[in-house]
């Protein structure tokens, strides 16, 4: 799934707040505090609930561009990649592409079927995340 918006926020703090979001995310999960600069190859388990947890490992980062990590749940591994560009307006473009690699075809087969189903849905909570992230811009 891709998903492709230009939001109204410059490209350092729309970057920023994803980053902020996943240094919570590490320091709730395991307590540790760790900088944007320890980010690069850092693995931890996520807690899903009673289904369990998954593995996350951070991919790539480079700052006010590229946010992209792998989670590992069982035998399929989910990629996930955020690109940013700025406009020429002050605005940041925003690409997220996800792809999952399943170990099984019926899995496979049953998640392109939901794509079309609910694709859509996603596509629009993803876009309405991205303007809320642009808007609190004001409450800083």
């Amino acid at each position: 799934m891709k998903v492709t918006d230009t939001v109204d926020a410059p490209v350092a703090f729309f970057y920023q707040r994803i980053i902020d979001s996943v240094l919570y995310d590490i320091n709730h999960e395991n307590g540790q505090t760790l900088t944007p600069a320890m980010l690069q190859g850092y693995e931890y388990r996520k807690s899903m609930g009673p289904r369990g947890s998954i593995r996350i490992k951070i991919t790539k980062i480079v700052q006010n561009q590229t946010y992209a990590f792998d989670s590992f749940a069982g035998p399929d591994t989910y990629h996930t990649r955020y690109e940013l560009r700025p406009t020429e307006d002050g605005r940041t473009e925003v690409s997220y592409q996800e792809d999952v690699d399943y170990a099984e075809t019926m899995k496979k087969r049953n998640s392109q079927l939901m794509m079309i189903l609910i694709g859509w849905s996603k596509k629009r909570r993803m876009k309405k995340m991205w303007a809320q992230i642009a808007a609190s811009q004001d409450q800083i």
